[in-house]
């Protein structure tokens, strides 16, 4: 018998048997269903398709039945939470810190790229162990016509009662177009009775009126799109139309007539080691659910999830990956209800990150960080540059290929994504600061945790489940300042 279809009917009949359980809490003897009731099913649903068990149309049609049957036992006033939780969407919300995102083109141009700003989490997870023997060492090949360098330069732009400083941190440009990563800090001092425009946010009117101009002399509109608040905005700087792919230079026009010129000379590429990689599946998204315990309290039973991996035959019963993730909740003080696991010893990145939990940032600045990882799994990992604001860091990301973001906490990029600074510390990454998306490529920022020191090497490590890619690149970090010229990193 084939053994994948006999694991996919284990899971399908796991998930089946979740609901009906919920359901039966919510029937019994003087209960009401909760507005929170088919939360199990939908993360154990999540899962299942995190791993490829189980298929859409079966996990929708689940899930909708379990919404009808909750739906006509909960009172009328009681809003339904669940509906579509197990499904994958794009999402994108106005954040609890009251962030905002935003997304347009000067001079009437157009694109059809979206932008959203979340507040929920995108989880990633470690790498295999650290010291393992490469098997081959190459530098990432981007794919033909796609181009990324450091840019690392710091604006002062200003116009009326507006001023503040556009830090530029890398130039990517390939076949969903051209961009700047960027990060901004706008101030804005209104005149006496001045009455700020609806639905214009503090730092929009220079953000959104820049123009550059090329060496042939090519005029270009340039977009923002991202997120921000209280004057802070990341994101990226979109050109329209798209520039010539071997442009070396471009002179950037701010509202108020200050022109600066942004050198875009080519730059060797990190070199690249590639391992093999030694998690499986179910290891990895266990791996990603562990980064999700060390950045924000978990939001479901991690017992459903283990058992729901082993059933789907992508997590074996002997490995040691559940009882760490057991003694790790134990050291964080969360239930999970894995059975324990005695002497289950702590991954060197796990051990590190919760040591250093709640360590504070060293303050603003950014740095010119640009390097694109050989494809791993279909997906293509382009870094584009860092920056730190008040006591956090925040990667600016591009993943071209398979990832699909949503606002569920056990979304995961397509790769796992580690850093190790020169210090020896490692850094878990998780989503804050929102994505947007230009055909199949997103742009994303994820956040740093704990805060990424200013050091200056770093070790970037993406797993895939063939391989594992790593990069050691310098960093050259700049200092948030206000006014006097430019400013290079």
């Amino acid at each position: 018998m084939d053994r994948d279809r006999v694991a996919r009917n284990r899971a399908e009949t796991h998930l089946r048997r979740i609901a009906e359980a919920e359901l039966r809490e919510a029937s019994g003897p003087g209960r009401q269903p909760r507005p929170s009731g088919g939360q199990r099913a939908g993360q154990v649903a999540q899962v299942l398709r995190a791993v490829d068990a189980i298929d859409q149309v079966t996990v929708d049609a689940l899930l909708a039945d379990l919404e009808l049957a909750l739906t006509v036992r909960r009172p009328a006033e009681q809003p339904s939470l669940a509906s579509g939780s197990g499904r994958r969407r794009m999402a994108g919300s106005v954040s609890g810190s009251g962030a905002v995102s935003y997304s347009g083109f000067a001079s009437g141009a157009s694109s059809g790229a979206t932008s959203h700003s979340v507040s929920a989490s995108v989880i990633v997870g470690p790498s295999m162990p650290s010291g393992a023997a490469p098997s081959v060492v190459q530098e990432p090949p981007a794919p033909v016509g796609n181009r990324v360098l450091p840019v690392g330069l710091m604006i002062p732009v200003a116009a009326d009662d507006t001023s503040g400083e556009l830090y530029l941190m890398a130039y990517a440009q390939s076949a969903g177009g051209a961009l700047f990563s960027m990060h901004a800090r706008i101030h804005e001092q209104p005149s006496p009775g001045a009455t700020r425009v609806p639905g214009h946010p503090p730092g929009m009117q220079l953000l959104s009126n820049l123009t550059a101009t090329d060496e042939a002399g090519v005029s270009y509109a340039l977009s923002f799109s991202g997120g921000g608040s209280n004057g802070e905005w990341s994101g990226q700087l979109g050109l329209f139309p798209d520039p010539p792919p071997g442009i070396r230079w471009l002179d950037l026009t701010a509202p108020g007539g200050s022109v600066t010129r942004v050198s875009l000379d080519s730059t060797p590429p990190p070199a690249c080691t590639v391992t093999e990689s030694r998690l499986s599946v179910g290891e990895q998204l266990l791996h990603r659910m562990a980064v999700q315990l060390l950045v924000r309290r978990p939001a479901g039973r991690l017992d459903d999830v283990v058992e729901a991996l082993i059933l789907a035959d992508v997590l074996s019963p002997l490995s040691p990956v559940p009882g760490q993730l057991a003694a790790l909740c134990d050291q964080l003080g969360y239930e999970h209800g894995i059975p324990p696991a005695p002497g289950s010893e702590l991954p060197e990145e796990w051990r590190s990150v919760l040591d250093h939990r709640g360590t504070p940032g060293t303050g603003p600045g950014f740095a010119a960080l640009a390097a694109a990882f050989p494809e791993l799994d279909g997906s293509t990992l382009t870094l584009l540059g860092l920056h730190s604001n008040r006591d956090e860091t925040i990667l600016h990301i591009r993943v071209t290929g398979r990832w699909e973001p949503t606002d569920h906490y056990l979304t995961t990029l397509p790769l796992l994504l580690w850093l190790r600074d020169d210090s020896g510390g490692w850094h878990a990454v998780g989503g804050s600061g929102g994505w947007s998306t230009s055909g199949d490529e997103i742009n994303a920022r994820m956040s740093v945790v704990p805060p990424l020191p200013h050091s200056a090497t770093l070790e970037v490590i993406a797993t895939g489940l063939s391989a594992q890619a790593q990069l050691t690149m310098p960093l050259h970090w700049g200092k948030h300042r206000s006014g006097g010229g430019p400013d290079v990193v």
